[in-house]
């Protein structure tokens, strides 16, 4: 095993740990937000935004791994680096990608915002 080989393996365990990681922070930030007392309050918008960006981040980092582990099979078939690249991203988005929807459907599913009723 070459020198670049153990690069690229090390690399990719940070990148995959990483992206567990900041999915994981994204999808607790949101469940933290949700008050299982009041179910009537409103729930800040940019939550929302902020842990979907938690998840995108991780996202980017499993198109890191992928890219990592495309690089050789792919180079040696002649393809550039940005084929490469947006092959990578690709397989992300169209494998992964749902995870940045996780958050509003949490926030949906066990905060609906209906009206309070008065009894």
């Amino acid at each position: 095993m070459s020198d670049f080989e153990k690069i690229q393996a090390i690399v990719q365990i940070l990148s995959l740990l990483s992206a567990a990681v900041l999915v994981f922070l994204g999808i607790r930030k949101t469940v933290k937000a949700l008050n299982i007392e009041d179910r009537h309050t409103d729930i800040p918008k940019d939550l929302v935004f902020k842990s979907s960006r938690l998840i995108a981040f991780g996202l980017l980092c499993i198109a890191l791994f992928l890219y990592i582990k495309l690089y050789t099979p792919m180079r040696e078939d002649g393809f550039t680096s940005t084929i490469i690249a947006l092959q990578a991203l690709w397989e992300t988005v169209y494998k992964t990608g749902f995870l940045l929807l996780v958050p509003y459907v949490i926030i949906r599913l066990k905060n609906p915002r209906k009206p309070h009723q008065e009894k």
